[in-house]
């Protein structure tokens, strides 16, 4: 008899990612058949954000500026949680309480997001901006304005191959607001990507510091040395 040896390929079933991830408790699907979607759309959405987003009133006098960042979860029956915030401008709780609010005021006005065939909770990003209404800041918020339009300038301008002028651009902005953490995020990516890593990571050593962003964290100890 002729011993032959037969080798028979090994088939793997390689598994689809999954639809969903985990957040804290929450389950947050990131795959849909149809997309989370506010009842009268976007312009609806930031008129009930708008009307229901309050300036502190013990800040009144402060001139305090700046955007916080949301994530939102939204489960089938509309009930709204938000799961992640990012105060890029440092504004502290009282202000992040009140944008809390202003997104809880969505509740019950969503269609919900679906898959395969079945309504599920999904995330939705907001952006809130709070600006001060007396008299005595309408410099502040002319600087704020100016540093807006500086830092969309200044990140257009290197992306197109302005390298240099984008960072002029995005240091005029740091140079009106310092503590901004988005502002510095911004110039801290330009200056990874041209390899100035100590610059890199001063501006992202500073943003660290104020606003939680795990892909910084993960980079601090690479680029810090």
């Amino acid at each position: 008899p002729v011993r032959t040896q037969v080798n028979l390929p090994i088939r793997f079933k390689i598994q689809d990612p999954p639809d969903f991830v985990i957040v804290g408790l929450d389950t947050v699907y990131i795959v849909f058949d149809d997309s989370l979607q506010f009842n009268g759309g976007p312009e609806a959405l930031q008129k009930v954000l708008q009307e229901n987003l309050h300036y502190p009133e013990a800040y009144k006098d402060s001139c305090f500026i700046g955007t916080i960042d949301m994530t939102l979860r939204v489960n089938p029956r509309g009930i709204v949680k938000v799961i992640d915030l990012a105060d890029y401008s440092n504004l502290g709780p009282d202000f992040q309480w009140e944008a809390i609010m202003a997104a809880s005021a969505t509740w019950r006005q969503w269609t919900p997001a679906t898959r395969n065939g079945k309504a599920v909770p999904a995330p939705y990003d907001i952006s809130l901006t709070f600006l001060p209404e007396g008299p005595k800041c309408q410099q502040r918020i002319s600087e704020w304005e100016k540093a807006m339009a500086l830092a969309e300038e200044g990140s257009r301008l290197y992306n197109e191959g302005q390298k240099e002028e984008g960072l002029a651009k995005l240091t005029e902005a740091i140079a009106l607001f310092p503590n901004n953490a988005n502002f510095l995020y911004l110039r801290g990516q330009a200056y990874l990507n041209m390899d100035r890593k100590e610059e890199a990571c001063a501006d992202l050593q500073k943003v660290n510091q104020m606003v939680y962003i795990e892909v910084v964290r993960e980079l601090l100890p690479l680029i810090c040395k």
